[in-house]
């Protein structure tokens, strides 16, 4: 158990993830379809008659505590720290050099993956929809105290932390995955003059796959010495879905407590509902030298945003451990705490804590936040976006998953063909990123907080994004356009002759 705890420690509190999606290439007009994520008003009047997601992802790392020393990543290093025999079996010596420690009062710790995978954008008259699939995931920690993350990372052995009390009041931890298949449908509703305003929906159906939480009111700790702990609890939630136990194989003479797949329901748990609101408004004025190639009515000087994200919950059915229980204390000799897997943790949770067992269904609520973004065009083909994501209930609320604040300005030359961008943000860590992202073509690779790598002593996150898609742009007003490729305003009946021609 003293064994795995530091290396936990270490991927639990470094490992960790920051929310928005794709900073600095979520802005662009040429994302399409994959920045419905952001805004699902975003599909509506897009630079694409048509838009292809083949397969885009996002990976995120951020935490308030632990930084790493960034000549971890210096792979030209003859003595790389990631691969120094100096290190083997030496924890405490990688952790004296190569990490840095916050004075917080709490340790706080967050990761979330984004994956789109097979969806498309496309435009019926003045309708715009899509259709979507995905794969999400989170895990995060909150309100673990400092002194327990101390102990954790120094194995226990600790000895001005031992024979203390140590609060993690409102502790939580908690991991989710599902899949999610959606259907947008966006358009514009009012135009005058110079204004106009777009609304969507992204309504989607989560399918619950994976999840775990372990939460309490009070959860006081107390290491008499390195080899006991005695806990102190109250109202606390544990529970897992039951298909955990599909990937757990009990030892010895016992059996597989099912097979590793029993049909679809090995993978898939239950449905719930999730929704994405979004409206935008942009300002038209007339431009004295607009940008070549694009079409009228779809160059704005000014752009503000509005969404609301993840409005909803996923469901999941329950494993055999899990339950509520409250008011308990008990001690525990750890180097016994041998287990394998969530169920066998859980059957430790019981045996210890006399907790009743349910098969009663639960629901983890979705990670629900607001995203402004207010999209400035300087001139050419050179923007300026301000972005702001805003997570509710991001201090620990019972089974609710969420997200991390953070705020972002970025610059940006976009192209048909080609953009770069280069974002600056901070999270709701006070974590400061500056990253890089360039387009080619139907091709995007991105990250948050590349500089913070190549330029920075300590990092406190990790983020690299990227995605493949097969873009059919709508025709500029230069050139000739279908029916089928301009908006219900835009048509005349001389175009119509055209066509009939």
């Amino acid at each position: 158990m003293k064994t795995i705890l530091p290396f936990l420690g270490l991927f639990f509190l470094s490992l960790t993830l920051w929310a928005q999606p794709s900073t600095g290439y979520h802005a662009s007009n040429y994302a399409g379809i994959q920045s419905i994520s952001v805004n699902p008003a975003n599909i509506v009047n897009s630079r694409f008659r048509q838009d292809i997601n083949l397969f885009s992802f996002d990976v995120n790392i951020s935490n308030n505590y632990l930084g790493l020393n960034t000549s971890m990543f210096n792979l030209s290093k003859l003595k790389n720290p990631l691969f120094d025999s100096t290190y083997s079996g030496n924890f405490q010596l990688f952790r004296d050099q190569q990490l840095r420690e916050k004075s917080k009062d709490e340790a706080r710790m967050y990761q979330e993956g984004y994956t789109l995978g097979p969806s498309i954008g496309f435009e019926v008259g003045r309708h715009s929809f899509a259709v979507t699939t995905a794969l999400r995931q989170y895990f995060h920690i909150d309100n673990l105290d400092q002194d327990m993350a101390q102990m954790i990372l120094s194995e226990l052995e600790n000895p001005s932390l031992q024979n203390i009390n140590i609060n993690n009041g409102k502790f939580q931890a908690l991991a989710g995955f599902w899949t999610e298949i959606g259907l947008a449908y966006g358009q514009e509703v009012w135009k005058k003059g110079e204004h106009r305003l777009k609304v969507a929906a992204h309504l989607k159906l989560p399918i619950g796959g994976f999840s775990s939480y372990f939460y309490a009111d009070t959860l006081v700790v107390n290491f008499p010495n390195e080899d006991t702990l005695n806990v102190l609890a109250s109202n606390v939630r544990f529970g897992y879905s039951n298909n955990w136990q599909d990937f757990t194989a009990v030892q010895g003479n016992d059996t597989v407590r099912q097979s590793a797949f029993d049909g679809a329901a090995a993978l898939l748990n239950q449905v719930g509902f999730n929704a994405d609101l979004g409206v935008i408004y942009e300002w038209h004025p007339e431009e004295k030298s607009p940008i070549p190639g694009i079409r009228d009515g779809q160059q704005y000087k000014l752009k503000v945003g509005l969404s609301i994200l993840d409005l909803g919950v996923v469901n999941f059915k329950r494993g055999t451990y899990g339950a509520n229980f409250s008011d308990v204390a008990v001690n525990w000799p750890i180097d016994s705490m041998n287990f394998d897997g969530l169920p066998d943790f859980g059957r430790i949770m019981r045996d210890s804590f006399n907790m009743e067992e349910t098969n009663d269904a639960y629901q983890l609520r979705l990670p629900t936040s607001m995203n402004i973004q207010v999209d400035y065009h300087v001139f050419s083909r050179l923007f300026v976006n301000m972005s702001g994501h805003f997570a509710f209930a991001s201090g620990g609320a019972p089974l609710k998953l969420h997200d991390l604040s953070q705020w972002s300005v970025s610059t940006r030359w976009e192209h048909k063909w080609y953009e770069l961008a280069l974002p600056f943000a901070i999270d709701g860590y006070n974590n400061f990123n500056a990253g890089f992202a360039f387009r080619a073509g139907p091709l995007y690779l991105g990250s948050s907080n590349v500089w913070n790598f190549l330029l920075g002593e300590y990092v406190h996150g990790l983020n690299v994004y990227g995605g493949l898609r097969v873009p059919l742009f709508k025709k500029p007003s230069s050139e000739p356009a279908t029916v089928s490729q301009l908006g219900w305003k835009e048509r005349t009946p001389s175009l119509l002759a055209q066509q009939v021609d």
